[in-house]
């Protein structure tokens, strides 16, 4: 069936019908695109947050290994004790960030490291343990002996354990990377869906309101002059009828 033919309501109905198709079109993916980007920004803020705490327990653990070279070199009584004190509380908080941030990490590559961090701290507890205590029971002239277990035990471990402490810094500053470019992509493909769609509705509508005013009014000015002629008492007047629709009817 041709298209003129189609009644006027008919095709009235057909062009709204495209028209808000489109817009139902443009607002489900709206809806879907906003939920997507709300979960990816969830995403992006637990990133964050795991980033922070990697970054505090980075400079955390670089503090008591600065403390702990001092203390195993100073021989000043209350100087040890202080060190030890603010070793002690450092070393707690050290452990309720790690703790904090095992609990967060789901990824299999951020437990691996998380795992490896757990390993070098307790050979670093081990090797400075070990080093204190020989300190303790040490004797007048084995301050040598001292030094040597420092650079050859103590500060590798602890170069070991900041280290792999570090891996897990840059690991979270690459997750956060990744979901913040998956936000970014997630925007931009839900603006070029919606800017499309848009277009399209625009570029239809046009076309719809174009054929529709097109196909009736020119039948119905043509029927208008018609209804004049005869008006004036001219039955002569040859009427082209071509379309089946209220304005063929009435012709």
């Amino acid at each position: 069936m041709k298209f003129a033919n189609l009644k006027i309501s008919t095709r009235l109905g057909i062009g709204f019908a495209v028209v808000l198709s489109l817009t139902m079109a443009m607002t489900a993916i709206g809806i879907a695109r906003l939920h997507a980007l709300s979960q990816a920004t969830d995403d992006m803020q637990e990133s964050t947050i795991k980033e922070r705490l990697a970054a505090e327990w980075y400079g955390g653990v670089i503090a008591n290994s600065v403390r702990t070279i001092a203390r195993v070199k100073t021989t000043v009584g209350d100087e040890d004790k202080r060190l030890e004190q603010e070793m002690t509380a450092q070393s707690k908080l050290l452990s309720a960030l790690q703790r904090d941030l095992e609990a967060r990490v789901k990824s299999p590559e951020g437990m691996r490291r998380l795992a490896v961090v757990a390993d070098k701290r307790q050979q670093y507890v081990a090797i400075r343990k070990k080093v204190f205590e020989f300190k303790k029971s040490m004797n007048t002239g084995d301050e040598a002996a001292l030094a040597a277990q420092i650079d050859s035990q103590l500060v590798l471990a602890t170069n070991a354990y900041s280290q792999s402490v570090a891996d897990v810094l840059d690991f979270q500053k690459d997750v956060f990377k990744q979901t913040k470019q998956t936000a970014d992509a997630v925007y931009a493909s839900g603006r070029t869906a919606l800017l499309m769609l848009g277009a399209a509705a625009m570029v239809l509508g046009a076309m719809l309101a174009w054929l529709l005013s097109r196909g009736i009014t020119r039948p119905i000015r043509y029927a208008v002059s018609v209804a004049k002629v005869v008006a004036a008492g001219d039955l002569s007047t040859h009427i082209d009828v071509v379309s089946t629709d209220e304005t063929g009817e009435l012709l």
